[in-house]
């Protein structure tokens, strides 16, 4: 499909969603502090409430549909995309469960439903390059690259897993048994400002590489032996 390119730029938008969302607060606030427009301030107050990472996630989970159905015939690995696309959805809905799935036990280690899916959420946001490496593997066109990517996404797993300690362990572990706050929190930071946006510049290197071969011309047939021209 000549559309691949932009659903995998749309895939794209949950790795960049802290930075883009950042620079805009930022901008916008620096607007509002300049020209004093309330609607500016409103603005700002709403960009900044998309930082539970919902709304990207919901247009990451778009994109991945979309290429998924694109590419189910020609590509025999593409149900590798669906783990990705999972986390995604889950991502993409849990603001709106959270405010359902209430949780009433003070008690960390209770099962109930808000606790449960407190856990999936934070698995779904630390698995993204287990995820995504399973995703780059099923893209052939990435030729004598796949495993330099995967490498990659190995490496990022181990800030992602840094962070689900981080988010994970102090809400079943009482307070003084888990890792240091600072040490964790370092790991969050390289997983979200580097780890995230390095994965979305490889979406978006895909989408080149898709783009470029859905537009090069398919090469001459050679004619059959024996068939003069």
């Amino acid at each position: 499909m000549r559309t691949n390119h932009l659903s995998l730029i749309a895939m794209s938008a949950l790795f960049f969603s802290l930075i883009l969302l950042t620079v805009l607060h930022e901008v916008l606030r620096f607007l509002v502090n300049t020209t004093g427009l309330d609607f500016l301030n409103s603005l700002n107050d709403f960009l900044y409430s998309l930082g539970n990472f919902s709304l990207p996630a919901f247009i990451s989970l778009c994109g991945g549909i979309v290429f998924l159905a694109g590419t189910r015939k020609e590509n025999p690995s593409w149900y590798l995309g669906i783990p990705l696309c999972m986390a995604f959805a889950v991502m993409a809905i849990s603001p709106a469960l959270q405010g359902f799935l209430v949780i009433h036990s003070p008690t960390p280690a209770t099962l109930e439903p808000g606790r449960l899916w407190f856990y999936a959420d934070k698995a779904a946001f630390s698995f993204l390059p287990l995820c995504a490496a399973l995703f780059f593997w099923s893209q052939k066109q990435l030729g004598r690259a796949i495993p330099l990517v995967i490498g990659m996404m190995l490496v990022i797993s181990l800030s992602s897993i840094g962070s689900l300690v981080h988010d994970f362990f102090p809400a079943v572990i009482p307070a003084g048994l888990h890792p240091p706050h600072a040490d964790m929190t370092l790991f969050l930071a390289i997983y979200l400002l580097i780890g995230l946006p390095l994965i979305g510049i490889l979406f978006l290197a895909l989408a080149a590489i898709s783009r470029y071969t859905s537009v090069r011309p398919a090469p001459p047939e050679s004619p059959l032996p024996g068939v003069q021209p």
